[in-house]
């Protein structure tokens, strides 16, 4: 990690400090597409906030992975999504053992996860070495989520 100077800036920042982490470990695959409905069954079965913004994080095997970052280096100002994927690099990969961290948030479509989604994670591959957003993931068994302890 690193200070960034005052002439820094970011699209989108979003932070949280986890002063205690709770772990569950995943019985089963969760394909993408059942990310979000699961992530929320963990949090309500822990009694944590399933409506606010709660940081999470997921180590383990990852599948179907596919990610992308924005160069802003070729993103015009007020870009839309379709700006925003032509000045991507994106990748995929059939299985990857990594980190993702992110939120949970009901009340954020459109403010720091997309419309229609309940989740924003970015995917950490320290062997590789890769960061970006997640676009698409399956969590494979036995992969761990961490959610902030009560």
């Amino acid at each position: 990690m690193r200070r960034g100077g005052a002439e820094e800036q970011a699209a989108l920042f979003v932070v949280a400090d986890v002063a205690r982490w709770q772990e569950a470990t995943l019985d089963a695959d969760v394909p993408d597409g059942q990310l979000d409905a699961r992530i929320e069954a963990l949090l309500r079965e822990r009694g944590l906030d399933a409506e606010g913004a709660v940081p999470v994080q997921v180590h383990g095997s990852l599948r179907d992975l596919s990610w992308h970052v924005i160069d802003g280096r070729k993103l015009a100002p007020g870009g839309g999504h379709a700006d925003h994927a032509r000045a991507s690099v994106s990748g995929a990969l059939a299985a990857a053992e990594g980190t993702l961290v992110g939120f949970f948030s009901k009340r954020h479509h459109g403010v720091f996860t997309h419309m229609g989604s309940n989740t924003h994670f970015h995917v950490v591959l320290p062997e590789r070495p890769l960061m970006g957003h997640v676009d698409a993931v399956t969590l494979a068994r036995g992969a761990r989520v961490l959610l902030p302890a009560r």
